[in-house]
């Protein structure tokens, strides 16, 4: 499975988004940028799995972006990835800044509160 930089921007290109190398997240989309973390290069399996899960983000926010978010991926690659890498959990803070611009992620808060939730009516059960 390919994940080199060449590949990954070409397939990015195609689909009219800017790439931008970061190293404080995994992967995020911010309107017309895609934001990978320049680490992912290192392990392919999981550098393809993270380009496929944010090419199918939306430029803005909808529902499937919520869907995408809850039920895709691997939190042991993911946690795998941020344990070598500390910087990509900021991955996980909701709330940030590119390019002067704030932006908060819904569904991320959205995750948040469901586990909340959950561990509140599992308190009050008990």
């Amino acid at each position: 499975m390919e994940c080199s930089k060449g590949y990954i921007e070409d397939i990015v290109s195609k689909k009219g988004l800017e790439l931008v190398w970061v190293d404080d997240c995994i992967g995020t989309r911010r309107k017309n940028y895609l934001c990978l973390n320049k680490h992912l290069l290192k392990y392919p399996v999981f550098c393809n799995s993270v380009l496929v899960h944010e090419l199918q983000h939306t430029s803005g926010y909808a529902l499937k972006d919520l869907a995408i978010d809850s039920f895709q991926g691997s939190l042991f690659k993911t946690f795998s990835f941020c344990i070598k890498h500390p910087k990509a959990f900021w991955s996980f803070i909701p709330i940030d800044k590119f390019k002067g611009e704030w932006y908060i992620d819904i569904s991320t808060i959205l995750i948040y509160l469901f586990i909340l939730l959950m561990l509140v009516v599992f308190i009050s059960v008990r």
